[in-house]
């Protein structure tokens, strides 16, 4: 039947939504006091769709110039700050708001987020940036129900 309309009431699961990811992002727990708030690689990221192509051009040029493996893991880094983590915290309290969090500095205290604190902890934490690709590249971690079982958990840690 051609033009025919039908409103299905029960996809919700497999239907991506794009304001979770690329305005509103989940929160990915990695340690009791590390949560990463990040958004998708994907084209609902609007991070993602300015910077993303040239960042990696980028990453190609050094490459081919032979820059050091910490000068293209440092862009890397950077790439990803920019792009697709918003910030950090550890959890979630119970009147909703985030409880200080994130990696430590030498003497046991948070780093307050900043552009420069993320590219660093990037730089150093090798599993994590592993875990965000796989993560962030994945749209369905950015679904609606998703989105809940993330925000479900992080409230009952």
């Amino acid at each position: 039947m051609t033009g025919a309309k039908f409103n299905f009431s029960n996809l919700d699961e497999f239907k991506r939504n794009r304001e979770i990811e690329g305005t509103v992002g989940v929160h990915v727990k990695y340690s009791d006091d590390i949560y990463l708030h990040v958004l998708a690689m994907s084209d609902a990221n609007p991070r993602w769709t300015k910077k993303a192509k040239d960042g990696f051009a980028e990453l190609n040029r050094l490459e081919n110039i032979g820059a050091s493996e910490a000068e293209r893991n440092r862009r890397f880094a950077q790439l990803l700050t920019d792009t697709i983590v918003l910030g950090w915290h550890g959890g979630v309290n119970d009147d909703g708001t985030f409880k200080p969090g994130g990696p430590r500095d030498q003497d046991g205290r948070f780093v307050p987020f900043t552009p420069e604190a993320c590219v660093e902890f990037l730089i150093e934490s090798d599993d994590i940036v592993e875990d965000l690709l796989k993560r962030c590249r994945e749209t369905r971690n950015f679904r609606v129900q998703r989105a809940k079982a993330i925000a479900e958990q992080i409230k009952n840690d």
